[in-house]
């Protein structure tokens, strides 16, 4: 059944490969909305969701039974794992997938270019567990001493925003420096032979890439932006099936409160479906909070994550949170945390 379920790398490799960038004009994402709805797939009895790998709660909310409760046994769960949000936003346009799993950054963009999508909630936040990894003969000690330096990232990818985020708490901007856009997995070999002088790496992977570069850290994330994942929602499914929505939201809050009490078991099963190592998972659990919510500062964060992007020219206009932002299904589910104002 986990083999079944798992899909790694390949399916989203090959759905760049087929569309080959439809997914950035507005036309081909209302088009690919329409093809999926017009085809009956909205009255599917799989429920398909767009996963990563190092990501628990779907994983687990499959695995342990929680959507199946919430679902009943006429539903099957299918779990596609993706490198990053561009590439899910690209199974949303294909047709491919109900939910999905990723950054506001990549959302933001997405909705911004005509993709039919909808966060729902988040589900996970780091903030601090984001590095900022720089080569052993780079001669960085400091954030001041990125200037002139060639640092990679991953376009449309919360990377991205954040070495932004890292340039501009040390006064400096992109015309300071050279921004090397790399798939993240080319960033060990091109730092450890000099290409790159910086990027940013996270838990379970530090001690991997220290190895193998012989670089080290010079700064985390905390205090310079929490990175938040969120879970996303094709438009025309929700609107067509929003009883769905709200089940797997409560099944995956049972699943985020069955990891908070089983913390062992948890990191077994993450392990079971990727390959690395339970100790590994175990950095990368505990880098991170886990929570099925909505609330005033998810609000903040992703309304900044929008205005950043207009600012940096990477969407043409800005919106209102609440434009990509659907809290409803939450509240039905009463998982919203209500303000205290």
């Amino acid at each position: 059944m986990k083999n079944k379920l798992k899909t790694i790398g390949i399916l989203a490799a090959a759905l760049l490969f087929v569309l080959g960038g439809c997914g950035s004009s507005g036309d081909t994402g209302e088009s690919g909305t329409a093809s999926k709805a017009e085809s009956g797939k909205t009255e599917s009895k799989v429920i398909r969701i767009g996963d990563q790998s190092n990501y628990y709660t779907a994983k687990v909310a499959v695995e342990k039974g929680f959507l199946k409760k919430e679902f009943g046994d006429d539903y099957t769960f299918e779990l596609s794992t993706f490198a990053d949000g561009p590439a899910a936003t690209e199974a949303f346009v294909a047709g491919q997938i109900d939910f999905a799993l990723y950054g506001d950054t990549a959302a933001v963009q997405a909705y911004a270019n005509g993709t039919d999508i909808r966060i729902i909630s988040s589900f996970m936040e780091s903030p601090d567990g984001f590095k900022l990894i720089v080569g052993k003969n780079s001669g960085i000690e400091t954030l001041a001493d990125l200037k002139g330096k060639r640092i990679a990232f991953s376009a449309g990818s919360n990377d991205h925003k954040l070495i932004l985020k890292f340039l501009e708490a040390a006064n400096l901007t992109t015309a300071d420096v050279t921004l090397v856009n790399l798939a993240s997995a080319d960033n060990i070999p091109a730092l450890a032979k000099g290409e790159i002088d910086a990027f940013l790496g996270q838990e379970p992977n530090i001690d991997n890439i220290l190895e193998q570069t012989g670089g080290k850290i010079i700064a985390d994330n905390k205090g310079i932006e929490t990175s938040a994942v969120f879970v996303l929602v094709d438009q025309a499914y929700a609107q067509a099936n929003s009883d769905n929505v709200v089940r797997l939201l409560k099944a995956f809050a049972q699943a985020t409160e069955w990891m908070e009490d089983n913390q062992e078991e948890a990191h077994k099963l993450v392990a079971d479906y990727n390959g690395s190592s339970v100790e590994n998972l175990k950095k990368y659990y505990e880098t991170r909070q886990w929570s099925i919510t909505w609330n005033d500062e998810l609000t903040k964060a992703v309304q900044g994550t929008i205005d950043f992007a207009y600012d940096q020219g990477n969407i043409p206009e800005k919106f209102d949170v609440f434009d990509l932002a659907d809290t409803s299904y939450l509240e039905k589910a009463g998982l919203y945390q209500k303000s205290d104002n």
